[in-house]
């Protein structure tokens, strides 16, 4: 990043090429992760994901109504292996459903 004379950083041009961190954020997007889970992920504000999504294209919405690759990926690994569709089902049912440890 390059640096102002009050301190501030100056804007760079997002390059999906060229920055590794662009590119994860399409594939994040288009995976249907939130905004707040990239941001936290990656570092950038919630303006600059929601700009690097509108650039690339990016819907998430997509990926919920099975209308992207990846959606379509996933569909079908779960048709073609019902038995490890099962064992993930368990596995986050697990994970999600536990109870919360109190801080």
């Amino acid at each position: 990043m390059r640096h102002t004379t009050n301190g501030k950083t100056t804007p760079r041009r997002v390059n999906f090429v060229a920055n590794q961190d662009d590119f994860a954020v399409l594939v994040y997007g288009s995976l249907g992760f939130s905004t707040k889970y990239i941001r936290e992920l990656l570092g950038f504000t919630p303006c600059q994901v929601s700009y690097r999504l509108h650039a690339g294209e990016v819907k998430r919405a997509d990926y919920r109504n099975g209308n992207n690759t990846f959606a379509c990926y996933v569909t079908e690994q779960v048709k073609s292996n019902g038995k490890d569709f099962a064992d993930l089902k368990r596995l986050i049912r697990q994970k999600v459903f536990a109870p919360k440890e109190k801080k």
